[in-house]
């Protein structure tokens, strides 16, 4: 039985901050999330977006409708709704989004998000640049920040399709793959904002 507190999501188009080929983690020596081994604390594989003023507001909408649905629910929810954990409002309007998935699971086992290509098929070079398009699957679920203490919504990364891939230094030239562009591989309805029921995924939890 899916637990109602997983709620599946999608985004289609421009990725950038695209970590999916070896966790980062913040390092406060630094002042910034650097590469780390996956058995390192907090270690995640993230993959980060911009919504346009409009498509943000009603994103954050749909994760605080989710959240208040759920915190009628589930007894453990014992705050109100405190924040987005990964969404960030910019100065310009805009909304960034970062998905995340912790890169060990509670068994102690390497939990990468799975990356498919245009063919659906597994892609194997990661070294993916920002401008890179194409289709993140994610889970939105109740999580408490383990700082504030304050529960809000998690976005978590369940999988990625690359449509086109932009690539470092000269050699950029991709072809964009025209006819798998219109199969939707995770299932989900064709709206970039449209939502489907979740599942189990407590091993899966950024936090």
């Amino acid at each position: 039985m899916a637990n109602p507190d997983f709620k599946e999501d999608k985004y289609r188009g421009v990725f950038q901050w695209i970590h999916l080929d070896k966790p980062f983690a913040f390092n406060s020596m630094e002042g910034k999330s650097v590469a780390v081994e996956p058995n390192t604390a907090g270690a995640k594989y993230s993959i980060s977006w911009l919504l346009s003023a409009e498509d943000g507001a009603e994103f954050e909408q749909k994760c605080i409708e989710h959240f208040n649905a759920r915190k009628a629910e589930n007894k453990q929810i014992k705050t109100d709704f405190g924040a987005v954990h990964g969404l960030k409002k910019n100065d310009d309007g805009t909304w960034s989004v970062t998905a995340s998935r912790k890169a060990m699971n509670a068994k102690g086992e390497l939990s990468k998000p799975k990356v498919i290509d245009g063919y659906q098929s597994e892609l194997h070079d990661l070294d993916l640049w920002d401008g890179s398009r194409g289709t993140a699957k994610i889970s939105l679920y109740p999580a408490p920040n383990p700082s504030t203490k304050k529960w809000g919504i998690s976005i978590n990364l369940l999988a990625v399709q690359i449509m086109e891939a932009v690539k470092g230094g000269a050699d950029n030239d991709f072809e964009k793959l025209e006819a798998p562009a219109e199969q939707d591989p995770f299932g989900l309805p064709p709206a970039a904002q449209t939502s489907a029921a979740g599942s189990d995924l407590n091993d899966e939890i950024p936090f």
